[in-house]
């Protein structure tokens, strides 16, 4: 971990792809921007964690809920819509141009 003050309108560097300003101190806050490439991720850590307890939850919350409808040891069939299958086979999922690492159905919005 560096350590190390900077001031406003300084910057670090990180490799050579990655620049963090200081933009703004006030009250013992600290306002940064970040430039990087647009294939990292640039995300604050909370945003994270709660995405990552979410995604866990709700993973858990699915399986139950489906277990519980099928009943133990039941099986989901998969197919198309109309094939010899009783499910529907959903379609890929996209990563949202908005927010990035975060995937969603096609025709839904986002996260």
């Amino acid at each position: 971990m560096l350590i190390t003050r900077r001031k406003v309108g300084e910057a670090l560097l990180i490799g050579d792809a990655i620049e963090v300003v200081v933009l703004e101190v006030n009250q013992g806050r600290v306002k940064l921007g970040v430039s990087a490439p647009p294939d990292v991720a640039v995300e604050r850590k909370e945003w994270r964690l709660v995405l990552d307890q979410n995604r866990s939850a709700s993973g858990s919350a699915a399986s139950a809920f489906v277990q519980g409808i099928l009943g133990a040891g039941a099986r989901v069939a998969t197919g198309t819509p109309g094939a010899t299958g009783t499910g529907f086979r959903l379609p890929p999922r996209t990563e949202s141009p908005i927010e990035p690492g975060i995937s969603s159905l096609p025709g839904t919005s986002g996260g």
